[in-house]
């Protein structure tokens, strides 16, 4: 795939995701400067995939930073980063499959953040510094 087709398929799910992203719930703030990571974790009887979209939020522009799919079956999503001095918000996008259940759980340092995910959801984080 070419890197033109797979630019507009990351601006097409920013686009789409749009109304979804502007009215999120807030799910508290995370250091620009700390390491976190991230984990989501499918309940084994989950019948379809997953699909993961992160979003970093700069000063005047969107930035995705990792689209992923977690097959049926599969291994949980793990996802290790450090927010740039710029990045003023990030979100998580989860879209899981109909009837299933995913844990969310982002830690940084001794902060750890859970969810249950049962629908999409988008999941709002400040950066702080």
């Amino acid at each position: 795939m070419s890197s033109r087709k797979r630019l507009m398929g990351v601006v097409a799910a920013a686009v789409l995701a749009w109304p979804m992203i502007a009215a999120a719930p807030d799910m508290g703030s995370i250091r620009h400067s700390v390491p976190f990571t991230i984990d989501i974790t499918p309940e084994v009887g989950n019948a379809g995939a997953t699909a993961v979209t992160l979003v970093s939020m700069r000063t005047g522009r969107i930035r995705a930073v990792k689209v992923a799919t977690i097959p049926p079956g599969g291994p949980p999503f793990a996802f290790a980063d450090t927010l740039g001095a710029n990045v003023i918000r990030f979100d998580v996008l989860i879209y899981p499959p109909r009837n299933g259940l995913l844990q969310f759980r982002l830690t940084q340092g001794a902060n750890v953040i859970t969810h249950d995910v049962v629908s999409d959801v988008t999941l709002v984080f400040d950066v702080v510094p």
